[in-house]
């Protein structure tokens, strides 16, 4: 008798699919700002900005072919849901490409900031090649290993430790980057304008990071204390996108930053004009 679909295999599969589909979106918005607002940007960010979307662009089409083939082909077939698809072997590679990519661009941002936090940039780079050796190895692992959830095999064994290997570097990097990011910010001497920007940097810097890393840890919380499931797609298929628009809001808010700093320019001129207009009025119409 056919399982029933909402099941520990099939339901975490369509909401991590759904997920995917939904940052991929939010994603597209913030490409198409970057790409009207930022055309004379430095090539090497134009670059990274659309390597990611063509990432993110291909890994959602390897996602639509799996959810056609999981609940459309053999949606009735629960063993399915056991066998390598195409974003369990592809998916780690591209989350961690992206990863790294997102935190190299971190680790100029904070020597830009503070050159004299160059050891720190390279404690970040080393996590985050930790973190992109581990995706890679855990896809190799996941073509090996015949069996998913089998925890009895060597190659399983590599398996889970390729997993740790991957999001364990990748969330102790997005944490490192956040405090490093929020020290270096709140200890830089600014002005009363830019101090309230740079609140806004911080607190953008912070919630992005820690949506990452809470993604990546409860990744490792499902995968390795509810097993035989796949609860830990849910995270897993998000960590991409978030990586990826993690980097496009952060290149996008300048837009945001540069409107602000005009608005409170108009502002202050037009305080200087009422104030002249008043002076003069009380003096008689002499200045």
């Amino acid at each position: 008798m056919p399982s029933s679909p909402a099941t520990p295999l099939s339901l975490p599969t369509l909401i991590g699919f759904s997920l995917k589909f939904f940052f991929f979106g939010i994603l597209f918005v913030q490409f198409y700002i970057y790409h009207i607002h930022f055309p004379k940007d430095p090539w090497i960010f134009k670059c990274i900005v659309y390597f990611l979307f063509s990432a993110i662009l291909v890994e959602v089409c390897l996602g639509a072919a799996d959810v056609h083939a999981l609940f459309a082909i053999s949606f009735t077939d629960m063993r399915s849901f056991r066998q390598q698809t195409y974003m369990k072997i592809i998916g780690p590679i591209l989350s961690s490409v992206c990863s790294v990519i997102v935190h190299f661009f971190f680790c100029y941002r904070i020597y830009r900031i503070r050159r004299s936090a160059w050891p720190l940039c390279i404690v970040i780079a080393f996590l985050a090649i930790v973190g992109l050796g581990g995706g890679i190895g855990d896809s190799a692992a996941g073509i090996i290993a015949r069996s998913a959830f089998s925890r009895d095999s060597f190659h399983n064994r590599l398996h889970t430790a390729t997993v740790f290997a991957w999001l364990g570097a990748g969330a102790a990097t997005d944490v490192l980057i956040a405090v490093i990011m929020t020290v270096l910010l709140s200890q830089t001497e600014l002005s009363h304008s830019t101090r309230n920007t740079s609140k806004k940097i911080i607190v953008l810097i912070v919630e992005t990071n820690t949506l990452s890393a809470t993604c990546a840890l409860l990744f490792l919380f499902f995968y390795k204390f509810i097993p035989n499931t796949l609860y830990c797609v849910i995270p897993g298929f998000s960590l991409s996108g978030i990586y990826a628009n993690t980097l496009l809001i952060t290149l996008n808010n300048r837009a945001v930053m540069r409107r602000a700093a005009v608005d409170e320019e108009s502002s202050s001129m037009s305080g200087l004009q009422n104030a002249s207009t008043l002076a003069s009025r009380r003096t008689g119409g002499t200045v």
